[in-house]
């Protein structure tokens, strides 16, 4: 295995060499806040998340309306085109979890209608189309088997613009399962398959789509426990779909005992075609980290596998990947690093060799914290990561895992080397988090919160 090169970058306090172009702060009577991102034809800009909730939030699914907003990037300007809010009649709550723009410019919005609640009727998958200029296409809702719980996590087009949603779904005496959905252009359901493991944990997390139509998806799934009454180990499990719903294939990634499969990839590079998987791997002391595992396409047969070893027991824990032109799959997260918790961002080589790893200190002392939830990869090798830190002083003031300003990254390529670039405004009393990030053709854009004194936490675009 090839040597790990570690790359620190200090905390900036002043300068920051990533200046923002643009910005705009959506806020109503309660908290709102902006969970994904996407740009679509002739400059549109598409923001979604919640509004309205009740409570303070970072995440969507605590009441509230679904929120989508277009905006329109001319040459340095931002226009907001219109908004559109979605709550199924009856049911408390709607919120976005991902958004993808298909080739006619049209939005596919992809969440939860309900509040997730283990212990009542819960939430459903809920998929929204949305035409350029606003109009609702369809709507179409999911209720698993289970008549609970069910959640949205990942969200691909394929080439004739079908939706590929995974979560995690309450079986039917199962707890939670894998669940893949596929809906058609039209509105129309095509299929839906489930997994459930023999632990009673399965949570899908992340979905891709070849040029075929072929469906890969991962995950974390728990195996069955030695001691009856206790939780199994959780393991990383991908499965690849055909167009039509058959499974293609299935691998267990048990001897590596990996939670969480971050993400899955679809690499489409001639010759060096595959799916590569990023999550968590836990190998014993002083061995956790983050791993890449690249899988065939057709057979999933493992062609690499690299870990990424932290220097302390929890090491490096990533929680958003992507890959670049070339195929080399990059991965942001946080690590335990430096007596505090902290950013990082990694890469390993498109044939898996050559590994990097840069770590973010926040901008206070210990015990600090600073972490990266999302990441987009422009075709060039750029990379642009976002999430967030605590500012304030003294760190005893704040809890450990409180976000407090929206914090960005950016690199013209990797390896990644720069100090972090942008934080936003924080204090003790304030908030702020980023969620998610994307990179256009020409501009770089990050959604997320930010603290409102009229309005609780407002849903925030920056255009970088």
């Amino acid at each position: 295995m090839a040597a790990l090169l570690i790359l620190f970058a200090a905390p900036v306090a002043h300068a920051l060499p990533l200046p923002i172009v643009w910005s705009d702060h959506y806020g109503a009577a309660a908290n709102d806040g902006f969970t994904a991102v996407a740009t679509g034809p002739a400059g549109a800009v598409y923001a979604a998340g919640f509004t309205e909730a009740p409570g303070t939030t970072f995440a969507p699914g605590s009441g509230g309306r679904l929120l989508l907003v277009k905006y329109r990037d001319d040459n340095g300007t931002m226009n907001r085109q219109w908004v559109r809010t979605f709550v199924a009649h009856g049911v408390t709550g709607a919120s976005a979890s991902k958004i993808a723009v298909d080739s006619a410019g049209n939005v596919i919005v992809a969440g939860t209608v309900g509040v997730p609640d283990l212990r009542g009727k819960g939430s459903d998958i809920l998929v929204l189309k949305y035409s350029p200029a606003g109009a609702l296409l369809w709507k179409t809702t999911y209720d698993g088997p289970g008549h609970r719980e069910d959640y949205v996590n990942g969200l691909a087009l394929d080439a004739k613009g079908n939706a590929l949603v995974v979560g995690a779904s309450v079986g039917k005496g199962t707890s939670r399962d894998y669940v893949t959905i596929k809906v058609r252009a039209n509105g129309s359901r095509a299929w839906v398959r489930r997994f459930a493991g023999p632990g009673g944990f399965d949570e899908a997390r992340g979905v891709a789509v070849d040029a075929v139509g072929s469906v890969y998806v991962t995950g974390e799934s728990r195996l069955k426990a030695k001691i009856p009454g206790k939780s199994g180990l959780p393991s990383a499990v991908t499965i690849s779909y055909g167009g039509t719903g058959a499974r293609r294939w299935l691998i267990v990634d048990r001897l590596a005992r990996a939670t969480a499969g971050a993400a899955v990839m679809y690499c489409g590079v001639p010759g060096g075609r595959g799916v590569i998987v990023s999550g968590w791997r836990y190998s014993g002391a002083a061995r956790n980290g983050a791993f890449f595992t690249k899988y065939s396409a057709s057979s999933g047969s493992r062609i690499w596998s690299q870990a990424l070893t932290g220097r302390s027991d929890s090491g490096a824990w990533p929680e958003a990947a992507g890959l670049d032109g070339s195929g080399a799959p990059i991965a942001a997260g946080m690590a335990n690093e430096s007596g505090g918790i902290q950013g990082y961002i990694a890469g390993v080589s498109a044939n898996g060799g050559t590994a990097w790893r840069s770590i973010f200190l926040s901008a206070i002392t210990d015990p600090g914290w600073a972490e990266f939830d999302a990441l987009a990869v422009g075709s060039g090798g750029s990379v642009l990561a976002g999430g967030w830190t605590q500012t304030a002083e003294p760190p005893s003031a704040l809890s450990m895992s409180t976000p407090s300003a929206f914090m960005v990254r950016y690199s013209p390529s990797w390896p990644v080397t720069a100090p972090l670039d942008y934080v936003g405004p924080g204090s003790s009393t304030s908030k702020g988090k980023c969620t998610a990030v994307t990179v256009g053709a020409n501009a770089r854009y990050a959604v997320g919160q930010e603290s409102s004194t009229a309005s609780g936490l407002d849903a925030v675009l920056i255009k970088f």
